[in-house]
């Protein structure tokens, strides 16, 4: 399944290994995590992260839209990537994202922000459709900067704390992706790309607001 794809993709990039398998978290129905605590999704409503914790135990499901997981499997990204299917593919790697990024947090004992989550799923994006259209066709397209962080619309039921949220996401992945972008990926410095990317990703929130903010 392609979320395990991602999964193991986005492993790599990060020198880490999950002992937990995504596709073995997946909810169908979002309706039947109606108990969960706290639900950490997309701008697009099609992709969310459940979690509820009780007594240091930590319940986690994954909700991907079957619309979007059938697309992916009738377009599979990894046999030809294009406008076809980049949405769907980023709705897909923001969910895998989240899921990463919750769960190595969990197991090394660090404790994670939901803007911490939304900002490493906005970069994680970015740096998956880079590689992909790369591999595929040598070259990327012009229209995927702006795709991913300037033309697109927030979804309206979102609420005011939510929109603000990924609004500051998108706004730190944006200058973050940028960096890499005029530095490593328009030269294809591809190894510099990687470290300053894994760096990056092992920072705590502070350090990357930090690294971020002038």
């Amino acid at each position: 399944m392609i979320l395990k794809k991602i999964q193991d993709q986005l492993e790599t990039f990060y020198r880490i290994e999950l002992k937990y398998n995504v596709e073995d978290f997946i909810i169908s129905n979002p309706s039947t995590a109606s108990t969960i605590q706290k639900k950490i999704g997309s701008r697009f409503a099609q992709e969310a992260l459940f979690i509820k914790q009780t007594s240091g135990e930590m319940e986690v499901g994954l909700y991907v839209d079957e619309k979007i997981l059938a697309h992916l499997q009738e377009h599979n990204p990894y046999q030809h990537f294009g406008s076809h299917n980049l949405n769907a593919f980023c709705i897909a790697t923001e969910g895998v994202s989240h899921f990463l990024y919750l769960l190595r947090r969990a197991e090394i004992g660090n404790p994670v922000t939901q803007l911490e989550l939304e900002l490493q799923a906005e970069i994680d994006k970015y740096l998956m459709t880079v590689l992909l259209f790369y591999s595929q066709d040598g070259k990327i397209p012009e229209f995927l900067f702006s795709s991913l962080f300037e033309n697109f619309m927030w979804d309206k039921n979102l609420t005011e704390t939510e929109t603000a949220r990924y609004k500051e996401a998108n706004r730190l992945a944006m200058k973050f992706c940028f960096y890499l972008e005029s530095h490593f990926v328009r030269c294809a410095k591809w190894d510099r790309l990687f470290d300053t990317a894994r760096q990056f990703y092992h920072l705590n929130h502070w350090s990357k607001i930090r690294q971020l903010t002038p």
